[in-house]
């Protein structure tokens, strides 16, 4: 009887393994599996790649030939997502056949024969690495990005300016991540305003923090992104994108750390055309950010719709979920009433997400409906769930939130029917946003989270003329007319908002906190505790009520409202943060240590109690509280661990940085103490602390020498003669004339 292997050959292969026949040929290298790990494997498995060995040579495919052999079997590799016959062809399918399957077991199991080598054809040579050649320009980050080894994941964009004289066509993108493991996927998009470019600037270091693009905009009717794996594309012939002079390039990194320091300097090479875009491509976008998954869920789903009006093909798709997507399908409904598989990912992952180019452009004629459908796993059964226990999960813009977006590009048959497809998209948004003026306050929204406060402010104008009752819009513009110092006309938004919505727990809260400013506290306390009494299970109103009662020396109630609370509340790290920081206040310290400490391991407070601050910067002050309380019990060991374990959290902790810097001179680590000092004075003299005031809490003698060398390495020779001015008469009061006489010279040689 033949063998399972022997069936799952070709058919010449067949015919030579019949046991009455001939002995089969040896399966070789050479001949059977070089062919296959050149096709599916080496795009990643090469020296330049984002796989973490090579596979190039008979030697390095041979070494790991059982490991082939099983992750092959087994489905693991080659990574790729997408169901087989449930879609058109894709541009780089990594699919294995049974029979190559087969081939790789036995090949391992015959002990790699190699066959003969010098019949392999060379493998092509990429110019330095560029895949598509040489790239006509190649742009960079103007300072590299140093990502920590420890600590969440980053979201980072950066403003990359394009040195153009004229009007440039692209066909062509190459992303090269100069790192193997620690970029998760990147976006490219541009802006022609400078306000990327602004917000790069104004942030410390390179780039700016935030998974949303704020001002950056996807090129014209074009999804520009890499994920590792994927190899660079020219645009669908006619669709070149056009970039004009003084635009930047905003890249947008998702990055991992990976247990060391690591620079992140990618490359980007553009490919332009001579001629300008003959086409025009659209990208219909189908998202949905109400979500609300229950902790334990395994079947949550998503699905939104949209009618395309005019013939259309299709040219490439992106689904986008995050740990918790599942299944994840689109399809299109022809008018006949036959469904048309678009893409079909059965068993998504987050870490292998990425964009589809059909090999050859679907046709879809006009009343075909385009369907998202999505499935969720939020149980413990879920092997990718971040979260265990299973926790609630909403829509939002961290990985730990959930996302359900599918872009879906096309152009149309007749480039005059694009103002059409542009007309539908913005009638689903504006429906999915439950009216027009919805529409404009959503997008408000979205640009505040960007930093875009002045365009905000524009959106919320806009929903508030189409509806001068929309309570929600009332009180955005007051916290933006808060930011803008404007007290008094941020009271009259939020109370506007309470004529319209009497129960906005927000508007009160924030109306309650510009009366205690006031000092007026009868009024304040009145609608602090009408909002506490009315809404017991909203965090806020709990946290403003103890504020306002430590505020006022009621200390007695503040802490038994803490205390009647903590059950509602031991999961939220704000409130385990507040208490710990009240009972520490009060000289409870053991009792401080151990709701701080409940605070570094607490989730987000579900958002149906009341929005807290980021989780993040909640547990890095927790952390920040803890140190300083080691200190203070003179346990600098503990302190230390504390500090470390705030900044891996927060790198730019203006008070940890500087605890930070006084714990490693006092315990003899004056080169960890100058990185830290250096990070700080680095920073722009506005965000950080005045030069006396870090003086002020370094220990003589050392702190003022290590101060100096900080400002200098920073590159502020002002700021480090301004300290050893003031340094010198403090080392002499305090019995240090030696060390003054250094500083004075060292200020001499200056």
């Amino acid at each position: 009887m033949a063998s399972l292997f022997t069936l799952l050959l070709p058919a010449p292969f067949v015919a030579i393994a019949l046991e009455a026949q001939t002995p089969e040929p040896p399966i070789t290298f050479a001949e059977h599996v070089a062919p296959i790990i050149r096709q599916n494997c080496v795009g990643c498995h090469q020296p330049e790649g984002i796989g973490p060995f090579s596979l190039m040579t008979y030697d390095q495919v041979s070494r790991r030939a059982r490991q082939i052999a099983e992750v092959t079997a087994s489905g693991y590799m080659p990574p790729w997502k997408p169901a087989r016959d449930q879609g058109p062809p894709l541009i780089g399918e990594r699919h294995l056949t049974a029979t190559e399957i087969a081939i790789l077991s036995a090949w391992h199991d015959a002990d790699t024969p190699t066959g003969d080598l010098s019949q392999i054809s060379p493998l092509p040579e990429n110019t330095k690495g560029w895949q598509l050649g040489p790239p006509d320009l190649i742009v960079e980050l103007p300072t590299p990005y140093s990502l920590p080894g420890d600590g969440i994941d980053v979201y980072r964009n950066f403003a990359i300016p394009l040195p153009l004289k004229s009007p440039r066509y692209v066909r062509a993108v190459e992303f090269r991540p100069g790192t193997r493991l620690a970029i998760h996927h990147a976006l490219l998009l541009l802006d022609d305003t400078g306000r990327a470019r602004e917000r790069d600037e104004a942030e410390p270091g390179s780039g700016y923090d935030g998974m949303g693009i704020g001002s950056g905009v996807p090129p014209s009717g074009h999804i520009v992104g890499w994920t590792p794996g994927q190899a660079p594309y020219e645009a669908f012939p006619g669709t070149a994108w056009t970039v004009n002079p003084g635009t930047d390039l905003v890249l947008q990194l998702h990055m991992l750390p990976t247990g060391r320091d690591e620079p992140i300097a990618p490359q980007i090479g553009l490919y332009f055309s001579a001629e300008p875009p003959s086409l025009q491509s659209f990208v219909f976008q189908l998202r949905n950010f109400d979500i609300e998954i229950p902790a334990g869920e395994s079947a949550y789903r998503i699905t939104e719709k949209i009618t395309i009006p005019v013939p259309v093909k299709v040219l490439s798709l992106y689904p986008h979920a995050h740990y918790l997507g599942k299944d994840l399908k689109l399809f299109a409904m022809l008018p006949n009433g036959e469904k048309q598989w678009l893409l079909h990912i059965p068993d998504w992952d987050f870490n292998w997400q990425g964009d589809y180019r059909l090999q050859t452009p679907l046709s879809l004629p006009a009343g075909t409906v385009l369907h998202m459908d999505y499935t969720y796993d939020n149980s413990a059964a879920n092997p990718f769930n971040p979260a265990s226990p299973p926790v609630a999960v909403r829509g939002g813009w961290s990985s730990q939130d959930e996302m359900a977006e599918a872009m879906i590009q096309v152009i149309p048959e007749d480039p005059a029917d694009l103002p059409q497809l542009i007309a539908t998209q913005k009638d689903y948004d504006i429906a999915m946003a439950g009216g027009e003026a919805r529409y404009h306050y959503f997008n408000g929204l979205y640009l505040e989270q960007q930093g875009e406060f002045a365009q905000a402010e524009t959106a919320f104008n806009t929903a508030l003329q189409l509806d001068p009752t929309f309570a929600s819009t009332h009180f955005k513009l007051g916290t933006l007319a808060e930011r803008q110092g404007d007290a008094s006309r941020a009271r009259n938004y939020y109370q506007a908002a309470l004529r319209y919505q009497s129960n906005m727990i927000s508007a009160r809260l924030a109306l309650a906190r510009l009366l205690m400013q006031d000092r007026d506290f009868a009024a304040a306390g009145t609608l602090i505790r009408e909002t506490y009494e009315a809404n017991p299970g909203h965090l806020m109103a709990c946290l403003f009520l103890t504020r306002f009662l430590l505020s006022t020396g009621e200390t007695t109630a503040a802490l038994a409202t803490f205390a009647q609370n903590l059950s509602t509340f031991a999961d939220s790290a704000q409130f385990q943060l507040e208490y710990g920081e009240a009972l520490w206040r009060l000289g409870q310290i053991d009792a401080a240590k151990v709701r701080l400490i409940a605070a570094t391991a607490a989730a987000p407070a579900d958002l149906k109690v009341g929005a807290a601050a980021p989780l993040q910067a909640i547990q890095a002050t927790a952390h920040y509280n803890l140190a300083l309380i080691s200190r203070a019990e003179n346990q600098l060991p503990h302190s230390l661990e504390s500090i470390e374990h705030c900044l891996a959290l927060s790198p730019t902790h203006l008070d940890a940085l500087l605890l930070a810097a006084e714990l490693a001179i006092k315990t003899n680590n004056p080169a960890q103490a100058l990185t830290r000092l250096t990070t700080l004075v680095s920073l722009p003299d506005e965000e950080t602390f005045y030069p006396q005031d870090i003086l002020d809490n370094l220990p003589l003698p050392t702190g003022p020498f290590l101060l100096v060398e900080a400002y200098l390495a920073a590159g502020k020779p002002t700021h480090a003669a301004q300290i050893i001015e003031l340094a010198i008469p403090r080392l002499t009061q305090n019995g240090f004339s030696e060390e003054a006489t250094r500083l004075r010279n060292r200020q001499t040689q200056r």
